[in-house]
């Protein structure tokens, strides 16, 4: 019963998170990008988000590789 306390948390993602997070993917996809890289990297910020990184510029930082800085 403790994944049923957490599943509405795991899921809880408002239209307005999905819309970022696709902005941001569409921007730090490297031309040419195959469907595995782009599910990659897709995953990737949705796990940055859901750790906390709740900004375009935090998250492209993050999956480019820089350092973050407070936003």
């Amino acid at each position: 019963m403790e994944m049923e306390r957490k599943l509405p948390e795991a899921i809880a993602m408002r239209p307005e998170d999905l819309r970022m997070l696709e902005r941001t993917l569409e921007s730090v996809l490297p031309p040419g990008s195959t469907a595995a890289e782009r599910e990659f990297r897709a995953a990737t910020l949705v796990n940055l988000f859901r750790s906390g990184l709740r900004s375009e510029i935090a998250l492209v930082r993050a999956v480019n590789g820089d350092a973050p800085d407070e936003d």
